[in-house]
C-alpha cells in the first residue's frame, strides 16, 4: 500500500497494518482451527477423567490428579529415558550421515547431480513402507541382512535385531535415520553452498590444511543452521510413533516403548484418554522446551 502525499503518516501507517492484518488473518484462522483448538481440547482432557470402557467413572474435572498420577508413574518415567536414548541415539546418527553426506556432494558436479538424487531415495520412501520393508529386512531367521551376516566366514550367528532388548533400540534408531538424513543433508548443503569461497581461498593461502579449514570456517560458519537441523532432528525424533509401532510395538519386554508410545497404548489400548492427554501435554511441553532453548541460543549468536 503506497503512501500518498497529504495522507497523515499515523493513518497511512494504520491503514497498513490493518492491511497486513487483513491479508494474515485468514492463515491464522486455519492454523488456530487445525493446531489450536485439538491442543486446547487436549490441554482440557487432561484435567478430566474419560475412560470409554468404564463411563461410570468419568469426571469433568479432577484438577491434577491425571499429572500426579504421571509424575508418579514408572511407566512414565521408563517411557521417557526410553524417548530420550532414541532422541538422542537417532539426531548423532542422522546429522553425523546428514554431514557427511552433504560435505561429499556439495561440490557441483553430474556424479554428485545423480548421488543427491539417490540419497533422497529414503526420505521419497512412505515411511510406513519403508519400515516395514526394514522389518522384513531385519527378520531374525529369514531376513536379508541376517542371511548376509550368515554368509560371512567364520560360522556366525543370526543377530536377533528386534526380538532381543539388547538390540532392538539400536535397530529401529537406525532405521528412524536411514529415513531421516536425507532432510539433513539437504539443510546442510544449502548450508554449505552459502559459505563464501574467499573463506576458504584466504584459509589456503594462510597454509591451513583441509581440516583445519573444516573446523575453523565450516563449522563456525554452519553453527546457525546446524542448531536449526538438530532442533527439528530432536523435535521429530523425539515425537516418532511410526518406527516403533510397526517394528516392535514398544518391545521386547517395553525396552523400545517411547513416550509416545506410552500415550499412544494408553489411549486406544486401556481406553484412558484423560491420562492419555496429559501424556500429550507432557510431549508438547518437552518439545516446546527444545524449541525454546534453540531460539534463545539463535538470539545470543545474533546478538553476538
Amino acid at each position: 500500500m503506497a503512501y500518498r502525499p497529504g495522507t497523515s503518516r499515523f493513518t497511512w501507517r494504520t491503514r497498513q497494518r490493518l492491511f497486513a492484518a487483513g491479508m494474515l488473518a485468514p492463515a491464522v484462522l486455519l492454523v488456530f482451527v487445525i493446531l489450536g483448538i485439538p491442543i486446547i481440547a487436549g490441554i482440557v482432557t487432561s484435567f478430566q477423567r474419560v475412560r470409554i470402557n468404564r463411563p461410570q467413572t468419568n469426571d469433568p474435572f479432577v484438577g491434577f490428579e491425571n499429572y500426579a498420577r504421571m509424575l508418579g508413574s514408572d511407566d512414565f518415567w521408563h517411557s521417557l529415558g526410553i524417548s530420550a536414548l532414541y532422541t538422542v541415539g537417532a539426531v548423532t546418527i542422522t546429522f553425523t550421515l546428514g554431514f557427511a553426506a552433504a560435505l561429499l556432494v556439495s561440490r557441483t558436479s553430474r556424479i554428485n547431480t545423480a548421488a543427491r538424487t539417490l540419497l533422497m531415495l529414503p526420505w521419497a520412501t512412505p515411511l510406513v513402507a519403508g519400515a516395514l520393508t526394514w522389518g522384513i529386512m531385519l527378520d531374525t531367521d529369514s531376513g536379508v541382512v541376517n542371511r548376509l551376516i550368515r554368509a560371512l566366514p567364520g560360522d556366525l550367528r543370526s543377530v536377533p535385531w528386534l526380538i532381543d532388548q539388547s538390540t532392538a533400540l539400536i535397530s529401529v534408531i537406525l532405521v528412524d535415520a536411514w529415513h531421516t538424513f536425507p532432510v539433513a543433508m539437504v539443510l546442510l548443503l544449502a548450508g554449505l553452498q552459502g559459505i563464501p569461497r574467499d573463506l576458504y581461498e584466504s584459509a589456503d593461502i594462510d597454509g591451513a590444511t583441509g581440516w583445519q579449514q573444516f573446523r575453523y570456517v565450516t563449522v563456525p560458519v554452519m553453527a546457525p543452521i546446524s542448531s536449526l537441523v538438530l532442533l527439528l532432528l530432536s523435535v521429530w525424533a523425539f515425537r516418532r510413533f511410526e518406527v516403533v509401532y510397526l517394528l516392535t510395538r514398544g518391545g521386547p519386554a517395553d525396552s523400545t516403548r517411547t513416550l509416545v508410545m506410552e500415550t499412544f497404548d494408553r489411549a486406544f489400548r486401556y481406553y484412558d484418554l484423560g491420562y492419555s492427554a496429559t501424556l500429550g501435554v507432557a510431549i508438547l511441553v518437552i518439545s516446546a522446551m527444545m524449541a525454546a532453548v534453540y531460539i534463545r541460543s539463535l538470539g545470543r549468536e545474533v546478538a553476538a
